[in-house]
């Protein structure tokens, strides 16, 4: 595997871009499409980038199991590592402050619940990691909006706090074995999938409620929610198809921002 390679995967690029995306729908549900939107995108990918990477720094003994994970070398070496979470997390609050000072206190904000979540090792906290990566996409999405919408905050924080549940779900095994305290591992599979259920339609029922004008492309949501419900079975499957419904509401989004 090349530098390159190995530097996209200690970003966690696929992270990077889900997290980004949700910035990106939160901006176009609001803006017309313009230069700013790519910007947005942008700078919230940095940022997450810098959180996440920090994340396997200091992960890397429960990380111990994936001969893949230590081969990279930016987990490696851990100076590399360091800096490329610095380097990335100057370059987002830069891209931020050309937004507005709003933008440049969010992506504090976050840097601030992504890196004190990783230092203070908060992931062995019941719900506090769930709740964590919730806070932080919920906060994505105001980014892109460059303003507090409440309705679509709740929405994104419910939403994604399910999709980290349904994560839990796939890894129950070797959280339970490693003593971490997940939400199935406390409450048990088949609670946590009714967990998954209440949040969901929680969910949906903030979007029948909202102002549709700005809320519109969330409907679109509901087929990924319902077959959520359906593919509990298959956590994996279901957290795939999570986000996918997340491409499509970007993809909604900017079609009806190009029309407006």
């Amino acid at each position: 595997m090349g530098v390159g390679e190995e530097l996209l995967e200690y970003l966690r690029l696929h992270v990077c871009i889900s997290s980004a995306s949700v910035a990106l729908f939160g901006y176009l549900s609001f803006h017309p499409y313009s230069t700013s939107a790519l910007l947005a995108f942008f700078s919230m990918a940095l940022v997450v980038g810098s959180i996440y990477s920090y994340n396997f720094i200091t992960d890397r003994l429960e990380d111990e199991g994936n001969a893949r994970l230590l081969s990279n070398r930016f987990v490696r070496v851990r100076h590399w590592g360091a800096l490329v979470s610095g380097m990335t997390a100057v370059a987002g609050l830069l891209l931020s402050a050309l937004l507005s000072p709003l933008h440049l206190l969010i992506s504090g904000m976050l840097l601030a619940i992504g890196h004190g979540y990783s230092f203070l090792r908060l992931k062995r906290g019941f719900l506090l990691k769930n709740v964590s990566i919730g806070l932080a996409f919920g906060l994505a999405y105001l980014y892109g909006a460059g303003f507090v919408y409440l309705p679509g905050f709740s929405f994104v924080l419910l939403v994604i706090i399910a999709m980290s549940a349904i994560a839990d779900l796939r890894d129950y095994e070797g959280d339970r074995a490693a003593g971490i305290r997940t939400i199935p591992v406390t409450l048990g599979p088949k609670r946590t999938k009714q967990f998954i259920a209440i949040l969901l339609l929680a969910a949906l029922l903030i979007i029948a409620f909202s102002d549709l004008q700005h809320s519109f492309a969330l409907i679109f949501f509901i087929p990924s929610a319902i077959a959520v419900l359906n593919l509990h079975k298959n956590p994996y499957l279901a957290h795939l198809y999570m986000r996918s419904g997340l491409v499509t509401l970007v993809f909604v989004a900017l079609l009806l921002s190009l029309s407006a």
